[in-house]
């Protein structure tokens, strides 16, 4: 149809009417807080948020309207999280003392189904459909210590700890499949269809690890410090490991754990400031994922170890008359770790720059800002290394009022 969807023409795939979502959000918190004396502070924050993308498109330049493998989709990408943040201080002349923790419930529901972009009718089944839980526990503690006034040092212990439960619903193949039943045809639609098996795969795991952390700071000059620190962090693998054929994970996957260390000085005077620092990060493992051409759908792999280093600077020069001129830039390299058992042992890790430079001035005047950045993204290596992107660089330029935006 070139305008009208109610013409007799044939469905026009540009036509604005076949694509619409609808998003709704919300954020709400309370927070509690309390001079419990002698030295004695308690936090808490409760809060709630929702995130809830329905969308109705068009897929593709071809229209296709047959009940077996119509053109438009029918999409949802929804969450709601609800959770509470708790912290229990103690400053006394030797330091600070906190402990607490982190809870976080969050109900996913994420589906596609093919669908007629005249009726909105869908297929039985959907490319994927999978919903689940997650909870969160994070308690911790932590002592900042100051031994002298110029030292401060700061030592804690976090237990990241999560909780999954997954259920992968029946689909026409894309994703899980028909979990245990035999794929067939709808006798008069023709649409893929599940003879038999599970209406879905259920899959629990729980990731857990204890991550240290430890920085030092001393204060050379009273315009110049210096740091050292190191701290572990981890991130859960994706709900995608647990999208394949038949729902079956015969070895669940670990998290991603990383270990940080990072040195650095910094100086501040009146009217300029320089942050310089050198890191060396160790993943001890990690995944990536490839888009699968028959689906469509990406595929998640475990990979080796990689170690990511480098240096970085940071500047910012008050010149004059609320003129200030900003300057970062880095230099580092992210590979895969060598080793026999290793077959990527050496390559760049896919999209990781090998240097980044940023050029910034900013003017304040009154009511108005004005900003032009410059940033230059250096080569990163794609695939297996063999290939790469050229430099990229792009501009940023706005204005807005800041009557509505106090100053800090």
């Amino acid at each position: 149809m070139s305008g009208d969807p109610g013409t007799p023409t044939a469905p026009n795939p540009y036509y604005y009417g076949y694509n619409f979502y609808h998003v709704q959000t919300d954020f709400e918190y309370a927070d509690f807080n309390s001079d419990l004396g002698d030295g004695w502070k308690f936090d808490d924050k409760a809060y709630t948020t929702r995130y809830w993308n329905k969308q109705n498109y068009q897929n593709g330049a071809t229209v296709n309207l047959t009940a077996s493998k119509p053109s438009g989709v029918d999409k949802l990408n929804g969450y709601r999280h609800a959770g509470d943040t708790a912290v229990l201080s103690r400053e006394t002349k030797w330091g600070v003392f906190r402990a607490g923790g982190w809870y976080d419930w969050v109900y996913t529901d994420r589906y596609q189904t093919p669908s007629n972009i005249l009726t909105w009718v869908d297929t039985p089944l959907g490319n994927f459909h999978e919903h689940f839980i997650t909870q969160t526990f994070q308690p911790f503690a932590e002592f900042e210590w100051k031994p002298t006034p110029k030292w401060v040092i700061t030592a804690g212990i976090k237990d990241a700890n999560y909780a999954m439960t997954l259920n992968q619903y029946q689909d026409n193949g894309k994703t899980v499949g028909c979990l245990g039943g035999k794929a067939g045809t709808d006798p008069i639609t023709k649409a893929p269809i599940c003879i038999g098996g599970g209406a879905f795969a259920t899959h629990s795991i729980d990731y857990n690890n204890w991550l240290p952390t430890i920085t030092a700071r001393y204060r050379v000059e009273r315009s110049w410090s210096v740091y050292a620190q190191f701290a572990e962090g981890s991130i859960i693998p994706p709900s995608g490991v647990f999208d394949v054929p038949g729902g079956n994970v015969l070895v669940p996957p670990k998290p991603t754990v990383a270990k940080t260390y990072q040195a650095g000085s910094v100086l501040k005077f009146n009217r300029w400031t320089l942050d310089v620092d050198a890191y060396y990060v160790h993943f001890q493992n990690g995944y990536d994922s490839y888009v699968d051409f028959d689906s469509g759908e990406p595929i998640f792999v475990a990979t080796g170890p990689t170690n990511t280093k480098g240096v970085e600077a940071e500047s910012n020069i008050a010149i004059t008359h609320g003129l200030s001129l900003y300057l970062n830039g880095s230099i580092g390299s992210a590979k895969y770790q060598t080793g026999a058992s290793y077959p990527n042992g050496g390559l760049w890790v896919a999209d990781t720059p090998s240097n980044i430079e940023t050029l910034g001035l900013f003017w304040q005047q009154k009511n108005w800002d004005l900003g032009i950045l410059d940033k230059r993204v250096g080569r990163m290596y794609n695939d297996n290394g063999r290939s790469h992107s050229a430099p990229s660089r792009f501009l940023i330029l706005w204005t807005k009022p800041s009557r509505l935006i106090p100053s800090a």
